[in-house]
């Protein structure tokens, strides 16, 4: 997780809309990377936000078919299942069932 937080810092450097979690690690928000998509680019912000929500958009459906995506020089995105377990209640220690969930894995790429 060194990495990829190293990398937000790095990212996230000079930028407005530069934020911290709890830990102090840098974060990076949707409006800074489309401010500096659109700085790198001759499209209008409209435009950009635009490409950026089609883009977000082709991902979720093709995790969401249980396919891998893959952004070459970030990594890959993995459709994942977590399966059922018996988990404790902290307060009375009760038992409960915890059903199965469907999440995301992210396999940085090796260039970070």
């Amino acid at each position: 997780m060194k990495v990829v937080d190293d990398w937000a810092r790095h990212m996230c450097v000079g930028m407005p809309n530069l934020y911290t979690d709890q830990k102090g690690v840098a974060k990076l928000s949707k409006e800074a990377l489309i401010t500096r998509a659109r700085e790198a680019s001759s499209l209008s912000k409209k435009d950009t936000e635009a490409a950026w929500n089609a883009l977000q958009e082709a991902i979720h459906e093709q995790l969401k078919a249980g396919e891998e995506v893959t952004i070459v020089g970030v990594g890959k995105l993995k459709p994942a299942t977590r399966a059922a377990r018996t988990g404790r209640n902290p307060q009375t220690g009760q038992a409960l069932q915890i059903p199965e969930k469907h999440t995301v894995k992210l396999v940085v790429s090796t260039r970070y």
